[in-house]
This record gives C-alpha cells, sequence and structure tokens, in this order.
C-alpha cells in the first residue's frame, strides 16, 4: 500500500461543505445532484469570525427549507460564527455593498490592518 501524502489525505473546504451539506438534504428526504453541488461557493471572503458568501452562492430553492441549519452547517465547516451574503452594491455615490447577516447577531466587524484597529 502507498502512503499517501499529507496533502492527499485532506479535504478541501468546498469538499467538506459538499459532504456536509449533502447529509442534511438526504436526511431531509431530498436527492443530492449536480445543481445542489454547482450551487456551493467555491470562494468567500473572512472578515474576523464572519464569512461573506458570494450573491450566486446557494440560490436553489431547496436551501431556504433548511434554514437555520444549512448556515450552522456552512459555519462549522468553515470554521466561523456568523455568516453573510454579499449582494450588489448600490449604485449611488458611495457604492455602498449591501450584505445581508444569515446567521449571528450583528454584522460588526473588527478590521485589523497591519496592527492598527
Amino acid at each position: 500500500n502507498p502512503i499517501l501524502s499529507k496533502k492527499s489525505s485532506v479535504k478541501s473546504c468546498h469538499k467538506q461543505l459538499q459532504e456536509k451539506l449533502s447529509e442534511l438534504v438526504k436526511h431531509r428526504g431530498v436527492t443530492w445532484n449536480d445543481q445542489l453541488s454547482q450551487d456551493l461557493p467555491r470562494v468567500w471572503k473572512r472578515h474576523g469570525d464572519m464569512i461573506i458568501l458570494n450573491e450566486k452562492a446557494f440560490q436553489a430553492e431547496i436551501w431556504k427549507t433548511l434554514e437555520p441549519e444549512l448556515w450552522l452547517v456552512v459555519a462549522n465547516v468553515l470554521g466561523a460564527k456568523r455568516i453573510a451574503k454579499a449582494g450588489r452594491v448600490s449604485a449611488g455615490g458611495f457604492r455602498t455593498p449591501k450584505v445581508t447577516l444569515l446567521l449571528g447577531n450583528d454584522a460588526w466587524v473588527h478590521h485589523i490592518d497591519n496592527g492598527i484597529r
């Protein structure tokens, strides 16, 4: 038996997310399919203990029926306490981003840049 490298034995966050969410979906009696797999986020932004998902992630109707368990699973897999979803940036003069908090009590983030808070 060949010895596997550590890298080959570690699952990516995306793969872990797919496995955990397919378990959740199957537990609810729904068949996991390619559409659901493609609906999962491949990239996200981390701000402290909050993950901000792309607006195109989790668009299928089934996800709405799985809330709030869905967001608890996502947070657990990605190592976050809060989950938010980015929306379109407003066209106003300030280009304010629209972010919807999906899990957690507040969206305040302490940003540290070069050791400055």
